[in-house]
């Protein structure tokens, strides 16, 4: 096992912290990463407060937890089945890293929902070993290939950190792809912000009018956007 400096929570009260935690040997299809970026999720406050339960943390918040699933990074280096990816490449890493990819949901492409339980890339049993994972918020992170995604701009920009959230921008996608898109008609986008705009392409592309609601600012009232849809003030 190797050794990686991170921030950690120490129980649900506790203010983040510098510590040194130890990543796993990497597996014959994993990639080593060098976190360069991650980025804060609200995802990530509740799970250092201990504040979700349910089916996706069933015994709330292992302490200590490193939260962060919105990471990019640097491949150091990949085991002997790993082809997918080469050392020196810019990569990110979302809210997964293993899944059994066996099932009937991994086989369609629905890692999220494997029925023999998603690993997720932190505050979650390591399929092999049991362990709790631990996230970004380090200096490196060892992950399966692939649960691993390649990025198209340079490892200077840390935009693409936040888009690793599927909390929302999944969601609304998988939402608005579902549903029937007509001309003429007129359906409430409820995301806002930066998953706001990653969803409205969807429709647009389909010749729909998309507007996206905020709070009342100085700003025009209308602003055509990059996308090219709308943006109202309410």
């Amino acid at each position: 096992m190797s050794k990686a400096l991170a921030y950690a929570a120490t129980s649900k009260t506790s203010p983040m912290a510098p510590i040194t935690i130890s990543r796993r040997e990497p597996r014959l299809n994993d990639v080593n990463i060098e976190i360069l970026y991650c980025g804060v999720c609200h995802t990530d406050i509740h799970t250092a407060h201990d504040e979700w339960d349910g089916l996706i943390y069933p015994n709330g918040t292992i302490y200590p937890c490193v939260p962060g699933h919105e990471i990019v990074g640097r491949v150091t280096s990949v085991g002997p089945d790993a082809k997918r990816f080469k050392v020196g490449e810019v990569v990110a890493v979302g809210t997964m890293v293993d899944s059994c990819l066996e099932c009937d949901n991994c086989k369609a492409g629905l890692e999220p929902y494997c029925e023999k339980y998603a690993t997720w890339t932190y505050n979650a049993p390591d399929r092999v070993t049991g362990h709790n994972t631990q996230g970004g918020y380090s200096d490196s992170i060892v992950v399966r290939e692939e649960f691993v995604l390649k990025l198209n701009f340079p490892e200077q920009n840390p935009c693409g950190a936040s888009a690793l959230c599927r909390n929302h921008d999944v969601v609304a996608f998988a939402a608005l792809e579902d549903s029937t898109w007509e001309q003429g008609r007129y359906r409430r986008d409820r995301w806002a912000g930066a998953h706001g705009d990653q969803t409205g392409p969807s429709p647009w592309r389909s010749r729909c009018r998309v507007y996206h609601l905020r709070k009342q600012t100085s700003e025009r009232p209308e602003i055509r956007c990059a996308a090219g849809y709308r943006l109202a003030e309410s």
